[in-house]
């Protein structure tokens, strides 16, 4: 049977011959009509939000599909499965979605027509990875001194595939000479004219191009040397004795070339150097050309047994030893100068009746060879730092800065001297005494809490003022004292109970012209002040060993004296008498009172008021602690009363 072709004609309601690619369709009424074939959406290409490479994980984010047959409504999208919360059509080439939430992957983009039902796959068409997540702390980064070269610090932050993160600082900025390279901060800090707080924002960027912020500081100390802080102002001498001046290691001791000393009395640093061998390490800043003493072990010149260290006229260093049956035993001099202003490292070793030799910034050392006359004997007479004890003209005093003096009872050898040389800020053996690991470290001195041997002093409230007993004590140079009401609060530790025990005097040297507040050997207090043999002791025994106790002192023009012990009152003493104001007040001992009147123990948190205390701000003072918020305002009741605050935490300010 021959085959026929059927025509337009043949079927009910066809009109024409329709088109190539077109089809009959019903029309639902029995017609039909010629149609084009629908090819359905699809997806070509994906815009993630910003320069981004990836979506992320928590969904949400706005994401633009380009491709064609989007129709005007009806068009829903899945990802991997998920239907996307929102679909807005922009164009028949594109749609803007909200992503879903998704685990770190590639998925297929799914885009339907709602009305034709016709879809198209996008595979693998979209990106998820997880944003960066830092690992670095955020905070700061650390605290460092001006002109500094500081640790590198490298910043760490992760994503989910591993990829490269890179960092980048999107505001504020860091400090003067530090910069960003790749994860890491370097560099050295320039000079600050006040101490300073760097906030800055770091982003880490994945490869995807996702970025998480996180905000970061730095503070730079100042390098301004204030006159307040150093010896300038006020001479502070003994173990009490601290500053907060540019070192080259931290800080350092700053002498004002007049009348300023660091006086560690008998130190026991030179006990175990009895047979003659010992080293001196340390460093020196100076442009003093007039003798100035770096340090001296003896009481006088050439009347004890003594050797010391000195600058000439010419910038040169001298050592010198003396011992009472020979006069000057041996001298070296140097044909380096350190008086140019800058850090020098200088070390000299003797080798008692044998050899003594300096280096200067690790050169080649010169020597004496030999002397006669007896062993030195180290325990028996001071030991000062930037003067000679027995030698008050300016002359002998140091004009400069010293750092990191370390005491050793060995001859070091040049090796060694190399390594002291190699120390900085950074050093991780910086505050080992004990360097070499030997027993031959006695003492380091490092002042960064005082000129204490190795370390702070542990005080009540943060770090506390340490006082040996037998010579250390804290001229504040002037009357602090006001001459008629007034009120001392301070923590008060004793190691040892004796009679006549200085807390606190100003002191002229007359029976007419003292006040003192003492505690004696019995555990009572005893004020003696101004007029003719005007002196009390309290009855009562507040003071105990080992422990640290919260004194107060008032003293009023109507009624006179009140003492607190821990926050309640002992006893009272009716004397009116004003107190003298032409005498410098001193802390842990007196100058000018002859005998042995030295405190054995600590203070910490001394506070003078312009009035008598009331009860309860006695109680609040007992109150305080080192989580005050108060501990470091010195008028504390906020009325005018509060006239000077020794925290003795990095001075004696």
């Amino acid at each position: 049977m021959a085959q026929t072709k059927p025509k337009a004609g043949q079927f009910f309601g066809i009109v024409g011959h329709g088109t190539d690619g077109y089809f009959l369709m019903t029309n639902g009424d029995g017609t039909m009509a010629w149609s084009q074939a629908s090819t359905g959406p699809s997806v070509t290409s994906v815009d993630y939000p910003g320069d981004g490479t990836a979506a992320d994980p928590a969904g949400g984010q706005t994401v633009v599909l380009t491709g064609t047959g989007f129709a005007t409504s009806g068009m829903s999208v899945t990802i991997g499965g998920t239907t996307a919360p929102s679909v807005s059509h922009t164009s028949n080439t594109q749609l803007t979605i909200t992503t879903p939430a998704k685990a770190a992957g590639d998925y297929d983009i799914v885009v339907t027509n709602g009305t034709t039902g016709a879809s198209g796959t996008f595979v693998n068409g979209i990106s998820y990875n997880g944003i960066p997540t830092w690992t670095t702390a955020t905070g700061s980064l650390g605290t460092f001194e001006s002109e500094t070269t500081i640790s590198t610090i490298t910043l760490q932050a992760t994503e989910p595939d591993g990829g490269t993160i890179t960092f980048n600082i999107t505001s504020g900025a860091l400090p003067s000479g530090l910069s960003l390279t790749g994860a890491n901060i370097d560099g050295t800090t320039t000079a600050e004219s006040s101490t300073t707080l760097y906030s800055f924002t770091i982003e880490a960027i994945d490869d995807e191009n996702q970025s998480t912020p996180r905000n970061f500081s730095i503070t730079v100390n100042s390098a301004e040397l204030v006159s307040s802080e150093n010896f300038t102002i006020n001479t502070y001498t003994g173990n009490g004795s601290t500053q907060s001046i540019e070192g080259k290691i931290g800080t350092a001791a700053s002498f004002n070339g007049t009348n300023s000393e660091i006086d560690l009395g008998n130190s026991a640093a030179f006990s175990s150097t009895t047979t003659g061998e010992l080293s001196v390490s340390l460093w020196v800043n100076t442009t003093d050309t007039d003798a100035g003493h770096l340090y001296a072990k003896g009481d006088d010149i050439q009347a004890k047994y003594e050797h010391r260290l000195r600058l000439l006229s010419n910038g040169t260093l001298k050592a010198d030893i003396y011992n009472s049956t020979a006069g000057l035993a041996a001298s070296v001099t140097t044909t380096a100068t350190v008086t140019d202003g800058n850090w020098h490292h200088v070390v000299l070793t003797i080798d008692n009746g044998t050899s003594m030799s300096i280096y200067v910034d690790n050169g080649t050392p010169v020597t004496s060879t030999g002397w006669s006359g007896t062993v030195i004997n180290q325990s028996t007479t001071p030991f000062q730092l930037g003067a000679i004890e027995g030698v008050p003209a300016s002359s002998s005093k140091l004009l400069g800065k010293l750092d990191q003096v370390r005491i050793f009872d060995k001859v070091l050898s040049s090796s060694e001297v190399t390594t002291l040389y190699g120390e900085s800020n950074i050093s991780s053996t910086k505050s080992t005494t004990d360097i070499f690991d030997d027993g031959s470290g006695v003492a380091l001195y490092e002042f960064e809490k005082g000129a204490i041997d190795t370390g702070g002093v542990s005080g009540y409230i943060g770090s506390g003022g340490i006082f040996n007993g037998s010579s250390s004590y804290i001229d504040t140079s002037v009357s602090v004292l006001p001459t008629d009401n007034y009120t001392v609060s301070m923590w008060v530790l004793h190691n040892s109970l004796k009679n006549s025990c200085a807390l606190y005097t100003q002191y002229r040297g007359s029976v007419t012209g003292r006040h003192i507040v003492n505690s004696n050997a019995n555990g009572t207090i005893q004020i003696n002040t101004s007029s003719v043999n005007s002196l009390t002791s309290i009855t009562a025994t507040p003071f105990t060993t080992g422990v640290w106790q919260h004194l107060v002192i008032t003293k009023s023009s109507s009624t006179g004296y009140t003492v607190y012990i821990d926050g309640s009152s002992i006893g009272t003493w009716s004397n009116t008498d004003n107190i003298i104001t032409d005498e410098s007040t001193q802390f842990g001992g007196d100058t000018d009172w002859s005998g042995d009147h030295w405190l054995d123990g600590k203070l910490d948190q001394v506070r003078i008021f312009n009035k008598a205390l009331s009860s309860s701000e006695v109680t609040t003072l007992y109150g305080e602690t080192s989580a005050s918020a108060t501990k470091s305002t010195t008028d504390i009741f906020d009325d005018g009363s509060g006239v000077a605050l020794y925290e003795l935490e990095g001075n004696a300010n």
